[in-house]
Protein backbone atom coordinates (compact mmCIF):
# COMPACT_ATOMS: atom_id res chain seq x y z
CA UNK A 1 0.00 0.00 0.00
CA UNK A 2 2.70 2.49 0.93
CA UNK A 3 4.75 1.72 -2.60
CA UNK A 4 1.03 2.32 -4.34
CA UNK A 5 0.12 5.58 -2.41
CA UNK A 6 4.25 6.44 -3.46
CA UNK A 7 3.97 5.60 -7.00
CA UNK A 8 0.51 7.95 -7.24
CA UNK A 9 2.39 10.60 -5.76
CA UNK A 10 5.15 11.15 -7.46
CA UNK A 11 2.78 10.71 -10.52
CA UNK A 12 0.73 14.06 -9.91
CA UNK A 13 1.39 17.26 -10.44
CA UNK A 14 -1.38 18.44 -7.63
CA UNK A 15 -2.70 16.52 -4.64
CA UNK A 16 -6.01 18.26 -2.84
CA UNK A 17 -6.66 17.10 1.04
CA UNK A 18 -10.15 17.61 2.04
CA UNK A 19 -10.78 18.66 5.65
CA UNK A 20 -14.31 18.96 7.07
CA UNK A 21 -14.75 20.35 10.62
CA UNK A 22 -14.19 17.72 13.42
CA UNK A 23 -12.82 14.98 10.75
CA UNK A 24 -12.36 11.69 12.13
CA UNK A 25 -10.83 9.85 9.43
CA UNK A 26 -8.27 7.58 10.22
CA UNK A 27 -7.06 6.81 6.43
CA UNK A 28 -6.28 10.12 6.17
CA UNK A 29 -4.41 9.85 9.09
CA UNK A 30 -2.32 7.44 7.53
CA UNK A 31 -2.23 9.70 3.89
CA UNK A 32 -0.99 12.71 5.63
CA UNK A 33 1.72 10.61 8.02
CA UNK A 34 3.18 9.25 4.03
CA UNK A 35 2.54 12.90 2.88
CA UNK A 36 4.86 14.13 5.50
CA UNK A 37 7.47 11.11 4.90
CA UNK A 38 7.79 11.67 1.05
CA UNK A 39 7.90 14.78 1.23
CA UNK A 40 11.51 14.60 3.88
CA UNK A 41 12.19 12.54 0.98
CA UNK A 42 12.21 14.21 -1.81
CA UNK A 43 9.67 17.07 -3.85
CA UNK A 44 6.42 16.88 -3.79
CA UNK A 45 3.36 17.96 -5.81
CA UNK A 46 1.96 21.30 -5.21
CA UNK A 47 -0.46 19.96 -1.79
CA UNK A 48 -4.20 22.05 -1.16
CA UNK A 49 -5.53 22.14 1.47
CA UNK A 50 -9.53 22.63 1.01
CA UNK A 51 -10.45 22.68 4.77
CA UNK A 52 -13.77 24.14 6.72
CA UNK A 53 -12.71 27.80 8.17
CA UNK A 54 -12.97 26.16 11.81
CA UNK A 55 -9.90 23.46 11.26
CA UNK A 56 -7.12 26.11 10.55
CA UNK A 57 -6.51 29.99 9.78
CA UNK A 58 -4.04 32.10 8.44
CA UNK A 59 -2.98 34.67 10.87
CA UNK A 60 0.02 36.93 10.11
CA UNK A 61 1.50 34.55 6.98
CA UNK A 62 1.43 31.14 9.57
CA UNK A 63 -1.18 28.89 9.28
CA UNK A 64 -2.83 28.14 12.25
CA UNK A 65 -4.68 24.70 13.15
CA UNK A 66 -7.34 25.25 15.22
CA UNK A 67 -8.31 21.07 15.52
CA UNK A 68 -6.81 19.57 18.69
CA UNK A 69 -5.31 16.41 19.66
CA UNK A 70 -3.92 14.09 16.92
CA UNK A 71 -6.17 15.83 14.36
CA UNK A 72 -3.64 19.72 15.10
CA UNK A 73 -0.23 17.08 14.80
CA UNK A 74 -0.98 16.03 11.55
CA UNK A 75 -2.15 19.23 10.12
CA UNK A 76 0.41 20.79 11.60
CA UNK A 77 3.14 18.62 10.50
CA UNK A 78 1.85 18.21 6.85
CA UNK A 79 1.18 22.08 6.71
CA UNK A 80 5.21 22.20 7.10
CA UNK A 81 5.46 21.17 3.57
CA UNK A 82 4.48 24.21 1.87
CA UNK A 83 0.50 23.76 1.31
CA UNK A 84 -1.99 26.18 -0.65
CA UNK A 85 -4.93 26.74 2.12
CA UNK A 86 -8.66 27.10 0.38
CA UNK A 87 -10.97 27.68 3.53
CA UNK A 88 -14.70 27.49 3.24
CA UNK A 89 -17.68 28.01 5.76
CA UNK A 90 -21.03 27.02 3.85
CA UNK A 91 -21.54 24.30 1.76
CA UNK A 92 -22.28 26.21 -1.00
CA UNK A 93 -18.73 28.21 -0.48
CA UNK A 94 -17.18 25.01 -0.59
CA UNK A 95 -18.87 24.27 -4.05
CA UNK A 96 -17.30 27.58 -5.09
CA UNK A 97 -14.23 26.62 -3.81
CA UNK A 98 -14.49 23.37 -5.38
CA UNK A 99 -15.43 24.40 -9.16
CA UNK A 100 -12.40 27.53 -8.85
CA UNK A 101 -10.03 24.47 -8.05
CA UNK A 102 -11.08 22.33 -11.13
CA UNK A 103 -10.52 25.21 -13.49
CA UNK A 104 -7.31 25.94 -12.07
CA UNK A 105 -5.86 22.69 -12.47
CA UNK A 106 -7.83 21.92 -15.47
Amino acid sequence: MVGKFDRLLRGSTDVVLYWPTRAKMSTTYTEMVLLRKAGEEGPLPRLWFLHHENVATIERGVFKVHESGARSRYLTSVALLGIRPIPWRTTDDLRERIALLAAELG
